[in-house]
């Protein structure tokens, strides 16, 4: 599936959007005075299993740095830097045991 870029967000659940880079289009990485995570565009919003679209921390396609930011890096991993797999699995397993098996399956890694 391919993706289309968004434009850079300037805001976030975590307030004004200081840094982003682009991770693929898409998907952004921002930082903010005081926190920061992965944006991901709608179209990619839909694209994750159901189950993982939202947290406790993370909404509209908002996914905070901490806990949930490996959720759609998982998902989107093929497109994305590959040292970034392992310690996304992880975080899975420390922050979301329950999407742990899901997260192996996709990332195509035997337990």
């Amino acid at each position: 599936m391919t993706f289309n870029r968004t434009p850079r967000p300037y805001s976030s659940q975590w307030g004004s959007v200081q840094h982003a880079d682009e991770m693929a289009p898409g998907i952004w990485h921002v930082s903010t005075a005081g926190h920061g995570g992965i944006v991901v565009s709608g179209e990619r919003l839909v694209a994750m299993p159901w189950e993982w679209r939202e947290t406790r921390y993370s909404v509209r396609g908002e996914f905070e740095e901490d806990c949930d930011w490996a959720l759609p890096y998982i998902v989107f991993h093929r497109e994305l830097d590959p040292k970034h797999l392992a310690s996304a699995l992880r975080t899975i397993e420390a922050f979301h045991p329950d999407k742990l098996e899901l997260a192996r399956e996709l990332a195509g890694v035997i337990a």
